[in-house]
């Protein structure tokens, strides 16, 4: 039976979380200056990555307020379908800036609304769990601190998807709880935190059962005949329903793509994203108490401390605790007996620490390869150190812990707060980061007015944009896809279609006969060609685009529209031998056709 706390504890405890929430904006907005200034018109750190998370807000958003009609047929990589089932999905980030959008100007500033309540709402909450399985209010703040601020999270400040995590402890304590207590009461809370984690992003959504796995042997092993009873079941039994159809839905047109796709990562990326001893030992780039430079690891021969989604280090005050706690453990251990121990000691923490160590170990290739092929859906996912969330989350709490158990040493009570006040600053020192890029970023309507055009012009069916690229780029022809919501044959995700390798090796540059017949054959209609491009200007050949228009045009294309550099033309249906005279005379009607229309 459990106690009614008091009214007055109840509004205590909660102002003490709103006084949290509010002390984490504030160092949420101080590392991330001036980010108050540049709100609704620049990302951090760069408008790759960034930049294509706000085209799929932008594209989940739109698909809510229709009713989510096509939501896995986004308008990029034409003519593939399902690719939206490539990257994450981002519902209920979606969802939130759908909210929030009547009061920010641009899509931009709900990317970066969403970006600071990921930090906030990650460390409010670690707080409250931490407090929740026992920790003191400073000894919870330093937890919070450690994850909220983890050079990992830094490092990952361009995935909005990993950021993401201020639903993962609220989900694994709601989870304990509700398998301690198997109620109505404690299964509805569970219930919402495990939704919104699991329509929040895929690699988070999906590696969050490891943890709670575990909690759920260690609490059978505890507590089997008690979890088969049928006033257990009752409720179990449901909310594993509502679980599993909700992660079917959002799951299933993953699997349905990489099936249809025959999309599976090979060993040699697990292993280029995969973690080493050397990655618990790499701080975040640009850390600013570091007395040297770290370069991050995109460019050039990186050094095993630079290498891409490889800064798991903790932070020496994190590990300092660490290693306290697990002297002080050991010490217990050999006063009393081993089983009794095991006995006695909390069910939270021993998973706890099982779900870490496993997490580390699948960080690794040789433990993730190990069982890639055994677990469903493992093989789709090339960076087995997103695990870190639940690394770091471990971390956090028995660092928080180790913290706590060291107020066993002072008696004084002022003493104690100045210890506690003295680790919690050297924390966040220690996980400050030096300042960020900000990339600017025009909204939509400040975009060139070439794409209202396309818009407004109903025979533009589907579009490519020149130059192709296949990288991260690509996400600037995305973003401006959301003025017209065309089809796009431009995208980039974790995974490239088969259709869109096809046309970065048919059309490095500008197309010629047999690029034309692939455009053809992909059903590409119109042809956005951005004449400023250096790589259109002076294409590999030497062929300009002024050139390239004198062989082409009237033949494979005519101009459908210009707009100072941008050009627009209409990919003609099949090859028709016309006259250079007559192309000329059909290239100045063209014109006059777009200026009038």
């Amino acid at each position: 039976m459990e106690v009614k706390k008091p009214a007055g504890d109840s509004r205590r405890a909660m102002l003490e979380v709103v006084a949290v929430a509010l002390g984490f904006l504030a160092l949420t907005l101080f590392d991330l200056r001036p980010i108050g200034r540049l709100f609704a018109t620049h990302l951090a750190p760069d408008d790759g990555d960034p930049l294509l998370v706000v085209y799929i807000l932008e594209w989940v958003k739109r698909q809510i307020v229709l009713g989510l009609p096509d939501l896995w047929n986004a308008n990029f990589f034409f003519p593939s379908h399902g690719v939206l089932a490539l990257s994450d999905h981002l519902l209920a980030p979606a969802a939130q800036a759908l909210l929030l959008s009547p009061f920010l100007s641009t899509p931009v500033a709900g990317y970066n609304a969403l970006l600071i309540f990921a930090f906030v709402g990650s460390g409010t909450a670690t707080f409250w769990v931490a407090r929740q399985c026992g920790c003191g209010r400073w000894a919870a703040l330093i937890a919070a601190a450690i994850f909220t601020f983890s050079p990992f999270r830094w490092h990952h400040l361009n995935h909005l998807q990993v950021l993401t995590a201020q639903w993962v402890p609220l989900t694994l304590w709601l989870g304990h709880r509700l398998l301690a207590a198997p109620t109505v009461r404690h299964a509805t809370p569970f219930l919402a935190a495990y939704l919104l984690n699991l329509s929040s992003g895929c690699y988070i959504a999906y590696m969050i059962h490891l943890p709670l796995g575990v909690l759920l042997v260690a609490h059978a092993m505890r507590d089997g005949r008690a979890l088969l009873s049928w006033r257990a079941l009752r409720t179990l039994l449901p909310v594993a329903a509502i679980a599993g159809i909700s992660g079917a839905a959002l799951f299933m047109p993953y699997a349905r793509a990489a099936r249809a796709m025959e999309l599976e990562r090979q060993p040699t990326e697990i292993v280029e994203f995969g973690a080493s001893l050397s990655s618990y030992l790499s701080p975040a780039a640009g850390a600013g108490w570091l007395p040297f430079p770290v370069r991050d690891g995109n460019g050039g021969h990186p050094t095993p401390f630079t290498r891409m989604e490889n800064r798991l280090y903790a932070g020496a005050v994190a590990t300092l605790l660490l290693l306290v706690g697990a002297c002080a453990w050991s010490w217990r251990q050999r006063i009393g007996s081993r089983w009794q121990v095991l006995r006695e000691a909390d069910l939270w923490w021993l998973a706890l620490i099982v779900w870490t160590l496993l997490s580390v170990v699948l960080s690794f290739p040789a433990g993730y390869l190990a069982v890639m092929r055994w677990i469903p859906g493992l093989s789709a996912m090339r960076v087995p150190t997103r695990f870190y969330v639940f690394t770091s989350l471990g971390i956090a709490l028995l660092a928080g812990r180790a913290a706590q158990s060291l107020i066993v040493l002072l008696h004084r009570v002022a003493a104690q707060r100045l210890l506690f006040a003295l680790v919690l600053v050297l924390t966040t020192w220690e996980l400050t980061p030096d300042r960020f890029h900000f990339a600017p970023v025009p909204p939509p309507a400040a975009l060139p007015p070439v794409y209202t055009w396309i818009a407004q012009a109903p025979e533009v069916g589907a579009l490519l944009e020149l130059p192709v690229r296949a990288d991260v780029r690509e996400a600037r022809a995305m973003y401006a896809s959301t003025v017209h919501w065309k089809p796009i044959a431009n995208g980039y995700s974790g995974f490239l279609p088969a259709p869109f390798r096809e046309l970065v090796e048919g059309i490095p540059g500008l197309p010629d006969g047999k690029g034309f017949e692939l455009l053809r054959h992909m059903g590409v209609s119109h042809l956005l060609v951005h004449a400023w491009d250096r790589r259109l200007r002076v294409a590999r050949d030497g062929q300009t685009v002024v050139a390239w228009r004198l062989e082409h045009e009237g033949l494979d294309m005519v101009l459908a529209h210009e707009d100072g550099a941008d050009l627009v033309f209409q990919v003609l249906p099949g090859l028709r031998r016309v006259p250079a005279a007559d192309r000329r005379s059909d290239r100045r009607g063209a014109r006059g056709r777009s200026t009038t229309g």
